[in-house]
């Protein structure tokens, strides 16, 4: 399956941590999915509102062409 690299997408929690894997990011909390769309998640759920917004930024553009698998919602393909 290969190694795994640990992304820091503080934003959701302090420590919030996103998941690099062959073809894939499993990003946890930090991003949720909904009919093929990618939003960061609410900022009701977010322990920092600006943190989330720019981690989502960040994975998404580390996503590019690769699965996006949000712990809530369908996986996304960039």
């Amino acid at each position: 399956m290969g190694s795994l690299t640990a992304i820091s997408s503080p934003g959701h929690t302090p420590g919030h941590l996103a998941y690099a894997g062959p073809g894939f990011i499993a990003v946890g909390d930090a991003l949720v999915t909904k009919k093929g769309r990618i939003k960061p998640s609410p900022r009701i759920l977010s322990w920092d509102f600006g943190e989330t917004r720019q981690s989502a930024r960040k994975l998404l553009e580390r996503g590019q062409g690769l699965w996006i698998l949000p712990a809530h919602g369908e996986p996304v393909h960039l």
